[in-house]
């Protein structure tokens, strides 16, 4: 199989690349390690900037109906001591949308999936495992497993977008390091944070 562009991770990244390239008919082929969408929550949260992206995709209403604006976000650490606060408004802000966007990422990765199924230039893949890539003068080589069947393929393309997260293979791959120690320390802590929304 050969296309112009493989994007290899479903998530809300990796779905509006693939909404965008296909508005402008690049033909491309998302691949997603899991079956369907999966069930827990990464991403909490887009600012009036981001939410630029859902609009030109047609989706502002829908986006709008899954979202809740919020006066802006407070973090704190385990022990719930405040390590940072942000104000912002809930009404448009610059951009035309609500500063501050809440959501739950499962709901707007079926959304973004719907869109995904009126555009004929995009095909959507679950269940496939990115097992290798390899890149040459022709162009790029994405080794896929179906993790159902255990069938491999080689898919050919001009070009990957790595949207698979901090975990990706592709990562490695291409030479970009692990976080040092005292970056993983750091993240470990924030990742630890609470969230919590002015209402």
């Amino acid at each position: 199989m050969k296309v112009p562009v493989v994007i290899v991770g479903a998530g809300p990244t990796g779905l509006t690349a693939a909404a965008l390239l296909g508005r402008h008919s690049v033909e491309c082929l998302v691949l997603e390690r899991w079956a369907s969408v999966y069930p827990q929550p990464r991403a909490v949260h887009l600012d009036d900037e981001v939410h630029r992206i859902p609009g030109r995709l047609g989706l502002a209403g829908e986006f709008a109906a899954i979202s809740w604006p919020c006066h802006g976000l407070r973090l704190l650490d385990p022990d719930l001591r405040v390590l940072a606060e942000f104000h912002r408004s809930p009404c448009a802000g610059r951009y035309g949308y609500p500063e501050a966007n809440m959501f739950d990422q499962p709901d707007l990765e079926h959304l973004l999936r719907a869109h995904l199924a009126t555009i004929d230039a995009v095909t959507l893949r679950g269940n496939t495992e990115v097992t290798g890539i390899r890149q040459d003068r022709t162009g790029v080589q994405v080794e896929v497993t179906d993790r159902g069947t255990g069938a491999r393929e080689t898919t050919h393309a001009d070009y990957v977008l790595d949207c698979d997260g901090a975990n990706s293979l592709i990562r490695s791959a291409i030479g970009v390091g692990s976080p040092t120690a005292t970056t993983r320390r750091v993240l470990a802590s924030m990742t630890t944070c609470m969230f919590t929304e002015y209402r």
